[in-house]
């Protein structure tokens, strides 16, 4: 399945596209397909490392 990675603290360049296995869910828990989602700028320029 296509993915997002987030690869560190820092700006869009510390984003990522790849391809991931397909997780398979635990007995009790569940898979939710995503369909479209949105990445604010905010969320972009995270906090720094602690």
């Amino acid at each position: 399945m296509k993915a997002v990675i987030l690869k560190g603290y820092g700006e869009m360049e510390k984003l990522e596209y790849a391809q991931v296995p397909k997780p398979i869910p635990q007995p009790g828990k569940v898979l939710i397909k995503l369909v479209a989602s949105s990445i604010l700028p905010k969320n972009c320029g995270l906090k720094p490392p602690l």
